[in-house]
C-alpha cells in the first residue's frame, strides 16, 4: 500500500523526533545488553516449513497470526531515530494482550548496511543492535519475528521508498549480512522484499535490467545469498503486484518458484479491499492452489475505510484454509497514523484497538482457544499420514502389458485429509501411473486408497516416485515404485511362399480337344527345383481365373473350387488326398472342361506366387 509508508514526516518539532530518535537508541543499548546477557535463558521459538505447513520446535502445525510493526523502514533513512512508537517490553506485552504471535518486522537497505549517507546515529552497528534488541524482545514473549527488506534503493540513491524490486547494488549484501547475524536463531523468519511490482514472473525471479534502468536481484539470487551464509530459517517469498498476486495469466508462484535446496520457502501475499485480487472467488483461484503445496503468509492485510468487514470476510477464509495472516499496521492514531489511509490497528501503545484494528483484535481473541499464547504460534487442527507401504514393487511384466497395485493411505491426524496431488517423477515416470484416488476429504481415522499401475515401455528394471501433495505436516509423502520389464516374446515368422518361377515350378498350358463353344485343357505342373513342393498340412494349390461367362463343367486331378468375381470366373485346384507333394523332377497334370467359351487361363499363382503358362 504506497499511502501507508511513503514518507511519514509528521507535524512535529524536530526536537520532539530527535528526543523520540535518541530515547528510543539510549533504551536499545541497555536492553540490548541485558537481553544479550539473558540470551541462553530466554527459549527462542524455533519455526521450520514442513510440508505446506509452519511447524514450532514441538512439530505443531502453527499459524502465524499478528501484525506489522511499522516504523523501522523509514525513520531512520529520514533521519529522526529508529523506530516510529515504543519498542520495549511493554509495547510487546500489549500486542500479547491480543494474543498476537507474530510481528513482522520492515527493515531499510541502506540503514542496515550504514551507507548512502545514512546518519551514523541511525544506521550501521546502531540500527543493527537495535532490531537486534527489538527481535529479542519479541521471542522472550514467544513471538516469533519476521524481518522485511522494505525499503532499498539501487547504486547511491538513498533508500527512501520501495522499488519495483530488490536491488542487485546491495540487496544482495544486505541479506548475506542479516541472514549471518541470524543464522543461529531458529525463530526468525526472512521475508526477501515487501511488495514487488511492475516486473514480469522471468524479472521477479532471476533479476532484470528495470524501467528504471538500473538491476535488479531475482528472488533466487537472494534466497542463494541467504542459504551461502549457512542460514537454515524459513524465507518468506511475497507475489507480484504489490505482494498481492500468486497466479495470474502469466504466471504463478509454484511455476517460478525458487530453488531452495533446504526446502523452507513461505509464499507471501498483500491482502487489501482495494487490491486486485479481493473476493473469495479470486482467493479460491489464486492463493488456496498456491496454500496446498508451500504454507501461505498474508504478510500484510487491511482496509483503508476505517472499518472491519473486508478483513472479517478475508481472515474467516484464510482460517478455513489453514492460511496466516498479519495486520497492517500496529502503529498509533495517536502518534500521527490515520485508521483508514494507514491503516492503523490501534489508537495507542497500550493496545487500544482503532475501528479498524478491532476487528483483528476480536478474531485473535475469539481463535485463542485454538491455541496458547507465548507458544509461538497458534496450534490447528491438521490431518496426518500414515502409508500402508513406503515403496511399492511390481511384479515381473512384460513390455507393452499392465501391472497394477494400491497404496492405502490412514488419516492419523484430527482434520480431514485430500490429497491434492499425486505426482510421478523419475528417470522411468511415464512406465507408472496414477489411476485412482480415493482420498478427498478423508475424515480423521478413515482410509482411503491410490491406484498405480505399471505399464513398461521397455525391458530391464523400471523405477520411479510417487509423490503426495497433501495437507498433512509430512507432506509431501513419497513412494518409491519399482518393477522389472521382460521382453514380449518374439513371434513366429509367417513363412515366406518359396518363389515357383522359372528353375523351380514350370506350368504349360495345352487345349487337348475343342469344339465350337468349349474345350478340353490340361495344365502340366513340373517341379524342377531340388525340394519337395508341398506337405501332408500344406498342400500344393494352383489359382487361375476364365473369363466369366465360361463354365467348368468337371476339373480332375485336382479339387476344384469356382468363385465369379467381376468379369473373372476364379478357379481354385488343390492338391487331392492322394497327391499333396511334387518330388524334384515330378510332374502332375490337372484337366478341365469348359464350356460357354475357349479362353485360356490368366492370373496364375502356385502356392501364392505368380507364374505364367508355358504353351
Amino acid at each position: 500500500m504506497l499511502g501507508k509508508r511513503s514518507t511519514k514526516l509528521r507535524a512535529l518539532a524536530v526536537a520532539s523526533a530527535v528526543l523520540v530518535g535518541s530515547g528510543g537508541l539510549a533504551t536499545t543499548a541497555s536492553a540490548l545488553s541485558s537481553s544479550s546477557a539473558g540470551a541462553a535463558t530466554t527459549p527462542v521459538v524455533s519455526v521450520s516449513v514442513v510440508g505446506n505447513h509452519i511447524v514450532n520446535g514441538s512439530g505443531q502445525v502453527i499459524r502465524l497470526l499478528g501484525a506489522d510493526r511499522s516504523g523501522t523502514e523509514y525513520a531512520c533513512s529520514q533521519g529522526w531515530g529508529l523506530f516510529d512508537g515504543p519498542n520495549t517490553a511493554a509495547s510487546v506485552a500489549a500486542m500479547k494482550t491480543w494474543d498476537i504471535n507474530s510481528i513482522r518486522v520492515p527493515l531499510n537497505e541502506d540503514c542496515w548496511l550504514g551507507i548512502n549517507g545514512v546518519n551514523a546515529a541511525y544506521s550501521g552497528a546502531n540500527y543493527q543492535s537495535a532490531i537486534a534488541n527489538y527481535v529479542s524482545v519479541l521471542q522472550a514473549a514467544g513471538i516469533v519475528p519476521i524481518l522485511d527488506l522494505h525499503w532499498n534503493a539501487p547504486g547511491t540513491t538513498l533508500a527512501s521508498s520501495q522499488q519495483l524490486m530488490a536491488d542487485a547494488d546491495h540487496s544482495p549484501a544486505f541479506w548475506t549480512s542479516v541472514a549471518t547475524a541470524y543464522k543461529s536463531n531458529p525463530g526468525v523468519i526472512f521475508d526477501l522484499y515487501n511488495e514487488p511490482h511492475d516486473i514480469s514472473w522471468s524479472c521477479w525471479l532471476n533479476g532484470c535490467t528495470t524501467s528504471g534502468g538500473w538491476v535488479s536481484a531475482g528472488m533466487q539470487q537472494l534466497v542463494n545469498a541467504v542459504r551461502a551464509t549457512g542460514a537454515t530459517q524459513p524465507i518468506m517469498v511475497g507475489g507480484l503486484n504489490w505482494g498481492g498476486d500468486l497466479s495470474d495469466s502469466s504466471g504463478n508462484w509454484l511455476q517460478f518458484e525458487p530453488n531452495d535446496p533446504l526446502h523452507q520457502l513461505i509464499a507471501s501475499v498483500h491482502i487489501y479491499n482495494f487490491s486486485q485480487y479481493n473476493t473469495v472467488a479470486s482467493w479460491n483461484s489464486t492463493i488456496a492452489p498456491t496454500a496446498a503445496v508451500v504454507p501461505v503468509v498474508t504478510g500484510e492485510m487491511g482496509e483503508n475505510d476505517c472499518n472491519t468487514t473486508f478483513i472479517t470476510q478475508y481472515m474467516a477464509w484464510a482460517d478455513s484454509q489453514g492460511v496466516s495472516y498479519l495486520g497492517w499496521a500496529w502503529d498509533s492514531t495517536g502518534s500521527g497514523w490515520s485508521c483508514g489511509s494507514g491503516p492503523a490497528l490501534i489508537a495507542d501503545y497500550t493496545g487500544t484497538p482503532s475501528p479498524f484494528g478491532i476487528g483483528l483484535q476480536q478474531h485473535l481473541l475469539a481463535l485463542a482457544g485454538g491455541g496458547s499464547p507465548g507458544t509461538g504460534g497458534t496450534a490447528v487442527p491438521a490431518p496426518n499420514v500414515a502409508l500402508s507401504t513406503s515403496s511399492v514393487a511390481f511384479p515381473s511384466t512384460q513390455v507393452g502389458k499392465t501391472a497394477s497395485a494400491s497404496v492405502t493411505v490412514t488419516n492419523t491426524g484430527n482434520a480431514a485429509l485430500t490429497v491434492q496431488s499425486a505426482s510421478i517423477s523419475g528417470a522411468n515416470a511415464s512406465d507408472f501411473a496414477v489411476s485412482s484416488n480415493t482420498c478427498n476429504a478423508t475424515a480423521a481415522g478413515s482410509t482411503c486408497s491410490l491406484g498405480v499401475t505399471f505399464t513398461p515401455s521397455a525391458s530391464g528394471s523400471r523405477a520411479a516416485s510417487l509423490s503426495l501433495s497433501d495437507g498433512a505436516v509430512s507432506s509431501p509423502q513419497v513412494i518409491s515404485l519399482s518393477g522389472t520389464a521382460t521382453a514380449p516374446p518374439t513371434p513366429t515368422p509367417t513363412p515366406t511362399p518359396t518363389p515357383v518361377g522359372s528353375g523351380s515350378v514350370s506350368l504349360s498350358y495345352q487345349v487337348t480337344n475343342s469344339w465350337g463353344s468349349g474345350l478340353q485343357a490340361a495344365i502340366v505342373i513340373t517341379n524342377t527345383g531340388t525340394t519337395t513342393i508341398g506337405s501332408a498340412t500344406s498342400p500344393w494349390l494352383l489359382k487361375f481365373a476364365l473369363p466369366s461367362n465360361e463354365t467348368v463343367y468337371s476339373l480332375w486331378n485336382a479339387t476344384g473350387t469356382y468363385a465369379t468375381s467381376g468379369a473373372n470366373l476364379n478357379v481354385t485346384a488343390t492338391a487331392p488326398s492322394w497327391q499333396q507333394t511334387l518330388a524334384p523332377g515330378q510332374s502332375w497334370t490337372v484337366g478341365y472342361v469348359t464350356g460357354n467359351g475357349i479362353a485360356a487361363p490368366t492370373a496364375c499363382t502356385f502356392n501364392g506366387v505368380s507364374c505364367t503358362f508355358a504353351k
